[in-house]
């Protein structure tokens, strides 16, 4: 492969990563910003209690559920009695003094939950799961994650602006090699003393 040739491979790499990496961030930033409004918030998951089939550090999107769909075999998320996010699998629907409460597990975990909750306690049940996206968003939303993600694209930019003005030198000195061998071989000239 000649230089030219690595040249626009590279150039072409550089772009490519420069694409993916904006489209990442901005997809992260519209699923926090967008999602809720639309009814469908993100969480990340912080614990390996659902694994494998909602991993540790994905993004799961989440969906609305009342009391009547809410099933056995559901994943959700929802708030515990101690405050904190929790997303397990439902194991069992109840109702007690007329208000449905439903029992959790989650997949890795020995035991069920110690507590059924309150249906009213779901934030929402889990409609997608994104293995490790939890990690970028997490980073994004970090001010200083923010901020390499941004020199990152402006460091790939700069990079693809020079591999194309490189790439664009190269083929000005390869046309300009031509038009000097054209104009030796219409000048008849061999290479030696005249």
């Amino acid at each position: 492969m000649n230089l030219e040739r690595s040249l626009t491979f590279a150039s072409r790499l550089v772009d490519g990563l420069v694409v993916t990496l904006v489209t990442m961030v901005l997809a992260c930033v519209a699923l926090t910003a967008l999602g809720p409004r639309v009814a469908h918030p993100s969480l990340v998951i912080r614990g390996g209690s659902m694994e494998p089939a909602v991993p540790l550090g994905s993004l799961v999107i989440l969906e609305p559920v009342g009391p009547g769909d809410l099933h056995v075999g559901d994943v959700v998320s929802f708030q515990a009695t101690n405050g904190t996010t929790v997303t397990h699998r439902v194991t069992r629907l109840a109702t007690l003094a007329q208000t449905p409460y439903f029992g959790t597990k989650g997949d890795a975990n020995a035991d069920p939950d110690p507590a059924i909750t309150p249906v009213g306690a779901i934030i929402g049940r889990v409609t997608l799961t994104l293995p490790g996206a939890g990690y970028l968003m997490t980073f994004v939303h970090a001010p200083v994650g923010f901020l390499a993600a941004l020199l990152s694209v402006i460091t790939l930019l700069v990079i693809a602006v020079l591999l194309d003005e490189l790439a664009r030198d190269r083929r000005r000195i390869r046309r300009r090699d031509g038009q000097v061998a054209q104009m030796m071989r219409s000048a008849n000239w061999t290479g030696g003393d005249p």
